[in-house]
């Protein structure tokens, strides 16, 4: 997930840092079981080739305003299957900072954020051998979960920086998303449900307008599970 300058800052800024050297040593585990198995020239080669693809990923695909990463979407899960998970690991790392430095010096504060949702997917693996004439059977929880997106407008325009609250009508849960600088927000994991979206009080106060909160159901279907276009209109008091 690409994450925005200015959304995540201070001590949570400082801790992206450590868990990025965190999916770094992860990351250099990998490599180093990769070398034992399959030799140095394999896995440099290999990982050239995934920094390559990376890198003309991140700069020739069409960026998405909002949602899932086109590097998620499309090419991480590939280059797993393809290279394997050290040199998908090192390409990934590597072609989000070659970007970084050669085209968008301002998504370096956010590397280590960054670098880690891309990495933190390819960790999440497990093998199961079975012996001979034998079979294990594996229990897997799967929690149904969607995605919302939409944006905040004031007099046509997005509204960046506005912290909103989602408040899930039957549990009373609440859960906190910050729009982008051009009023967009997305938020991931959001379960079925019937919800209500609005704009913290402290917000409305500073900014010194209302808005009328968005209620709206989310259900799984054939497609999925999660909406889109939700538009939260701000109002000024005076």
């Amino acid at each position: 997930m690409h994450i925005e300058p200015e959304i995540v800052t201070g001590a949570k800024l400082v801790l992206s840092y450590a868990t990025g050297v965190a999916a770094a040593g992860c990351t250099l585990k990998l490599a180093a079981d990769a070398v034992c198995e399959q030799g140095v020239a394999s896995v440099v080669v290999r990982t050239v080739a995934t920094t390559v693809l990376v890198f003309s990923f991140f700069e020739l695909l069409p960026h998405f305003r909002v949602g899932v990463s086109e590097v998620h979407f499309i090419l991480g899960s590939t280059l797993f299957l393809l290279f394997g998970a050290a040199p998908a690991a090192f390409g990934l790392a590597l072609g989000l900072l070659l970007q970084g430095v050669l085209f968008v010096p301002t998504d370096l504060p956010q590397y280590g954020m960054n670098v880690t949702t891309l990495l933190v997917p390819l960790f999440a693996r497990t093998s199961i051998v079975p012996g001979p004439n034998r079979f294990r059977s594996l229990d897997i929880p799967v929690v149904e979960a969607g995605v919302i997106e939409g944006r905040v407008v004031r007099n046509g325009a997005g509204v960046g920086g506005v912290t909103l609250r989602l408040t899930d009508r039957r549990s009373g849960m609440r859960r906190a998303l910050v729009t982008f600088n051009d009023g967009a927000f997305y938020l991931m994991g959001v379960k079925p449900g019937d919800y209500e979206l609005t704009v913290e009080e402290q917000v409305l106060d500073a900014l010194a307008v209302d808005v009328e909160p968005v209620r709206f159901t989310l259900a799984p279907t054939p497609n999925g599970i999660g909406k889109s276009d939700l538009e939260l209109r701000l109002k000024s008091r005076f």
